[in-house]
């Protein structure tokens, strides 16, 4: 990188630097987990390799000196590695940006499922997790919250539980499964000049149903936008143009497809609950009202996607 890079913190923690070189090339320093998890850490970065030599944009660990691969030891006592800075940029959220990001992670999938390495991680028990961690997580916080419309708030809420136990259970055991994103946020996909440049938060990749990434994906989306018109418009014309681009990549059943709102709806539950873990009201209460939302226009989602 040359003499005196210029380094900038890019989160509060200090895991995460920006770093620009002399000649103005750019990357990211990320710290490394402890050293309890070191074999886990040298996992990933081999996956994470092995995703960007299938053509996947993944943030795949830059040699250092002499071609070498390993760490860099931190005045801090944390060890790091180095990234290559990923180019990003605002989106046009039309019909066509819709169907590459739902491209880009059903290339995502058939690179996951074919990888030849381990991927030590854990297993999303969806139904569960939503119905019977959650939920009743939500249900205490809301309780304690002392807004003014709890009993509104409270049998929405509950409305929207109802919907996803007639939904989930039955329903997701038979759904294709295999290692997942498992954190497919919008913000997690990386645009400039009309393509992905980036897959973000390759850190988990449980085992669990693959329509989960498409649902996060579309209800991460949803949470920012079904508030303005305009926006809530272009998210439901982006929704079966999203399908069709997973579908020129990868096949999707049609109880993947019918079961899309029941998943969204849980991925705000699962925002919501984190939020709520975090001590942030504000950030819960924004995902509750989007589930409402989605638990409100569930049939014209699927009418949409048809």
């Amino acid at each position: 990188m040359g003499p005196s890079p210029q380094v900038r913190p890019l989160n509060e923690q200090g895991t995460a630097l920006e770093v620009e070189a002399a000649g103005g090339a750019r990357y990211v320093l990320r710290a490394a987990k402890e050293e309890a998890f070191a074999g886990q850490t040298a996992e990933r970065l081999e996956l994470l390799r092995w995703l960007a030599g299938q053509g996947i944009p993944a943030a795949a660990p830059v040699p250092l000196d002499g071609g070498r691969q390993g760490f860099l030891a931190g005045e801090d006592g944390r060890r790091y590695w180095l990234a290559p800075w990923l180019p990003s940029g605002p989106a046009a959220e039309t019909p066509d940006w819709y169907a590459r990001a739902a491209a880009a992670v059903a290339r995502l999938h058939r690179a996951l499922a074919a990888y030849p390495g381990e991927i030590r991680s854990g297993r999303m028990d969806l139904a569960r997790g939503t119905l019977k961690a959650d939920a009743p997580l939500l249900r205490a916080f809301l309780a304690a919250a002392g807004w003014a419309d709890f009993a509104h708030v409270r049998a929405g809420f509950e409305r929207a539980a109802a919907y996803l136990a007639q939904r989930l259970p039955g329903r997701l055991p038979g759904l294709p499964a295999q290692r997942i994103h498992g954190d497919c946020r919008s913000s997690n996909i990386l645009w400039e000049g009309g393509r992905v440049t980036g897959i973000l938060g390759l850190d988990h990749l449980p085992w669990g149903p693959r329509v989960f990434d498409l649902g996060c994906f579309l209800a991460s989306l949803a949470g920012s936008r079904f508030h303005a018109p305009d926006e809530n418009e272009a998210w439901f014309n982006g929704l079966r143009p999203f399908l069709l681009g997973y579908q020129a990549e990868m096949p999707l059943s049609e109880a993947e497809i019918t079961i899309l709102p029941a998943v969204m709806m849980a991925a705000q539950v699962r925002f919501a609950a984190g939020a709520a873990r975090c001590g942030s009201a504000e950030q819960a209460r924004s995902h509750l009202e989007a589930l409402f939302w989605l638990d409100a226009h569930s049939g014209q989602i699927l009418h949409e996607m048809a």
